[in-house]
């Protein structure tokens, strides 16, 4: 595998944007539970103590940091997600472009992955393939000759 690092994040925008937001959303929703919790248990304080405005106040800004804090969290793992699935995009790019490069008439060449890519076993096995291809092909140019 290649030690240099791909520059490019975005490799598949739309599966990368995709897959993001799906665990983003995901995250966001879930964490919503916690600010209608909190909510609720302050509802329950201020009754006890006829509704103070203090508690009321401090309901409040709980709810303005329960709600935000996710927001930010989702963008953080919005982010991260694009440089785990440029680690996925990247193997699939680089294959579907071997074999459309094949398709079109070029000899087809082995995939390259860099250091930490995924799908590496996959990979093996094309790069398998092109040898048994590369193979045959001498053997069918050796029978024409």
């Amino acid at each position: 595998m290649a030690k240099h690092e791909r520059k490019i994040i975005l490799i598949n925008k739309p599966f990368q944007f995709k897959i993001s937001s799906y665990v983003a959303v995901i995250f966001f929703i879930m964490s919503l539970i916690y600010p209608f919790t909190i909510y609720e248990n302050f509802q329950l304080i201020a009754a006890q103590y006829q509704n103070n405005a203090d508690i009321l106040n401090l309901q409040k800004l709980m709810l303005l940091i329960s709600v935000i804090m996710p927001l930010i969290m989702s963008a953080i793992i919005f982010f991260s997600m694009l440089f785990i699935t440029h680690k996925i995009a990247g193997p699939v790019y680089k294959l579907k472009k071997s074999i459309i490069e094949y398709r079109q008439g070029f000899p087809i060449e082995k995939v390259i992955l860099r250091e930490g890519d995924h799908f590496t076993d996959l990979v093996t096995e094309f790069n398998f393939l092109v040898e048994k291809i590369e193979e045959q092909e001498q053997e069918n140019f050796k029978k024409n000759s």
